[in-house]
């Protein structure tokens, strides 16, 4: 009986904590689950294009998950991987850009890849990535054999050799007397299109208004890749029509504003027509366009210049200075003398 009696105490005291078990739980309260992961790659444009060495900014949006694998494709096919693991905050700017020895082309595309789940990924459409690292440029002058001597308004024909380039290069005039560290005189060409190894392009030599020295140099470079270029050693240019331009009336140190200045020109080997620009020192004077195109006669007119600094918001005592080009020749400069506007 007391074995009996046991039983029905220890099957109670059971009872009451299945009980109290059960009514531990909240049966009302939703169920979390884990966030599912989540990666969106930014948009690529089809026409998008890169070039390597350059840094390309890789963008997506995430929802939880830690860090991430980016890798490049060619095609279908694994060209290599960008980072093997990082911050899974949606952004990677990729420093220096490579097609780990792939060939350039316009099937590239980029992967994101959640480490801790592999098929949390995306992938971007494709675009294009030029290979420039093996870029090549060459004249074919040395210094035994340097350009020939050249006059100012003759046609020359600069040549050169390239490979793996962008397909642009810029084209430019230095004068270097003494090193190959000078001066920049004047851009012969920008953006040439390379359509093959062997280019050249035909100039009408011209030494920017420089004038007759044996010093200068050519200089071409890469628009994508500026490190892929050469120079050419140096030679002659005889230039004797040298133009210029005087800026004359000017001849207080201070005025006021809207008072009228007669502004008169002396120019030789110029056009006749001019562009006037305010300047503060050797800065522009933002909106300082005085007037443009202005047909001086060659100098047998005048123009009348109401004074103003266009708001300029630099020190009352700034030193302005009036620079006139000639609207056909931006190298053909002249400024007036140094004066002061009262505030």
């Amino acid at each position: 009986m007391r074995k009996a009696i046991s039983i029905l105490v220890l099957l109670s005291i059971l009872g009451l904590t299945l009980v109290q078990v059960g009514c531990d739980k909240d049966e009302d309260s939703p169920v979390t689950l884990p966030e599912e992961c989540s990666i969106t790659l930014n948009e690529i444009h089809e026409w998008d294009w890169w070039y390597t060495g350059s840094e390309i900014n890789i963008r997506w949006e995430w929802r939880t998950g830690d860090n991430v694998k980016i890798e490049l494709f060619k095609g279908n096919g694994l060209a290599g991987t960008i980072t093997p693991s990082t911050d899974n905050d949606g952004y990677f700017g990729w420093p220096s850009s490579t097609t780990f020895g792939q060939e350039s082309g316009e099937d590239y595309s980029f992967k994101v890849t959640n480490l801790g789940d592999s098929a949390c990924s995306d992938q971007t459409g494709f675009f294009g990535l030029i290979d420039v690292s093996n870029c090549y440029i060459k004249f074919p002058w040395t210094i035994s054999d340097p350009p020939d001597t050249h006059r100012a308004g003759n046609e020359f024909k600069i040549s050169w050799t390239s490979q793996y380039t962008s397909g642009t290069v810029d084209l430019e005039l230095w004068y270097e007397p003494f090193s190959q560290l000078g001066t920049l005189i004047g851009v012969i060409a920008e953006e040439l299109t390379i359509t093959g190894p062997d280019m050249s392009y035909v100039w009408t030599v011209d030494s920017f208004h420089n004038g007759t020295s044996e010093g200068y140099r050519f200089k071409i470079r890469d628009v994508a890749h500026p490190l892929c270029g050469d120079i050419s050693p140096p030679f002659t240019i005889i230039d004797e029509d040298i133009c210029s331009i005087m800026v004359l009336g000017i001849y207080e140190p201070k005025y006021t504003h809207d008072e009228i200045i007669p502004i008169s020109f002396i120019f030789e080997n110029s056009s006749g027509f001019v562009d006037l620009r305010l300047y503060s020192g050797a800065i522009p004077v933002t909106g300082g366009l005085i007037v443009e195109n202005f047909d001086s006669q060659n100098g047998n007119a005048v123009f009348d210049w109401a004074v103003t600094d266009f708001g300029h918001t630099g020190p009352s005592f700034s030193v302005f200075n009036i620079r006139a080009w000639d609207s056909n020749d931006e190298y053909c400069v002249g400024r007036s003398s140094n004066f002061e506007i009262a505030q």
